[in-house]
């Protein structure tokens, strides 16, 4: 557990005393909605993608889901929404998130 200085010692503990921080207060806030991303040429990448966003979905998170058929494509894809969206999930193989991954260094979005 971390502790953080009272440098006012606004009504807590006595001066100088440290106050304990939460993992709370540590985390980042989660994203509040991502950009799914799925190859849709995929064997299994619309099932997975179905799993995934509903996962996404109970956790609190908005989706914006689009299908991408031709890995070319994804860096735009990427980069049209990177206002609209806090992180980008990628589904597919190698191939799919090595086309993702030049869009995702650009915007700075997190990938999952």
């Amino acid at each position: 557990m971390r502790f953080l200085d009272d440098p006012a010692g606004a009504g807590a503990p006595a001066q100088g005393a440290k106050v304990p921080v939460t993992m709370a207060q540590e985390t980042p806030a989660r994203p509040r909605r991502t950009l799914l991303v799925v190859n849709g040429k995929s064997r299994s990448g619309q099932s997975a993608c179905d799993a995934a966003e509903e996962a996404l979905v109970q956790s609190g998170i908005a989706v914006d889901r689009r299908d991408c058929g031709k890995a070319e494509d994804l860096l735009h894809l990427i980069l049209r929404a990177r206002h609209e969206v806090d992180s980008v999930v990628v589904g597919g193989g190698d191939g799919t998130l090595n086309a993702a991954l030049p869009g995702i260094l650009e915007t700075g979005l997190p990938m999952g």
